[in-house]
């Protein structure tokens, strides 16, 4: 999920959910990787 225009939240199939505060602050291969799957 969206939660803005950098903040991202993420749950995955076992129920656990991951905040990303910003994710502009990510380093480029990290980016990469999320991208993946929004």
């Amino acid at each position: 999920r969206l939660r803005g225009r950098t903040a991202l939240l993420i749950a995955s199939a076992s129920g656990v959910q991951y905040a990303i505060a910003d994710s502009t602050a990510l380093d480029r291969a990290s980016r990469r990787l999320l991208e993946r799957f929004l």
